[in-house]
């Protein structure tokens, strides 16, 4: 039983971390003052593949995270940074 809620915990985990990073994205591509579909061209990624980044449902590989940022003129890092909670709250949105 202890294995399952660990599974859970790492679960909401990832949920809260995708959705981090989509409301970043987000963010800066409002700032930006793009569409979805401007961003996913500027991007050459698919623009429903950025609406499902925005909204939490793709985990974002490695290559379309560089593009993302590229389309979004910032780097990459930038935008981890942005999502990243710091430990504390982290901790306490989950459980």
């Amino acid at each position: 039983m202890e294995h399952d809620r660990s599974d859970e915990h790492n679960d909401a985990l990832a949920r809260l971390a995708l959705a981090r990073l989509g409301a970043a994205v987000r963010a800066r591509r409002r700032v930006a003052g793009l569409s979805q579909e401007g961003l996913a061209e500027r991007s050459d990624l698919h623009r429903n593949y950025v609406g499902g980044v925005e909204r939490g449902e793709r985990n974002v590989g490695y290559l379309n995270l560089l593009a993302l940022a590229r389309g979004l003129g910032c780097v990459p890092a930038v935008l981890v940074a942005e999502a990243t909670p710091d430990a504390s709250s982290e901790t306490d949105a989950v459980g």
